[in-house]
């Protein structure tokens, strides 16, 4: 799979480190780095090949509906407004089985 798409993480390090210190700080920050391709990475593998992604799951449902709803017409906005009010603000997984248990 080859990669076209680069994103800046806006991180800096010392191409030439003089001391440890800058050394340990280049060796934390390049760390940090892989750890976010590797959470991209996982995103779009997961994407592509229709897994469910973790962190999107623990989104809130009802700033996404919220969004949907928007784009649509005035019934979908009052839908919106009566699902809301069911899950008293809540948008999160454990707001919707607590209020249907």
């Amino acid at each position: 799979m080859k990669v076209i798409r680069h994103e800046s993480l806006g991180f800096y390090i010392y191409a030439k480190p003089k001391n440890l210190l800058e050394q340990k700080y280049n060796l934390n920050l390049m760390a940090r780095a892989e750890a976010i391709r590797c959470r991209r990475f996982e995103a779009i593998v997961n994407e592509r090949y229709d897994f469910f992604d973790k962190e999107k799951r623990k989104g809130d449902f009802l700033a996404y509906f919220k969004k949907l709803a928007d784009k649509k017409n005035s019934k979908w906005q009052l839908v919106y407004m009566h699902f809301r009010t069911f899950m008293q603000g809540r948008g999160d997984k454990r707001g919707l089985v607590q209020r249907i248990l």
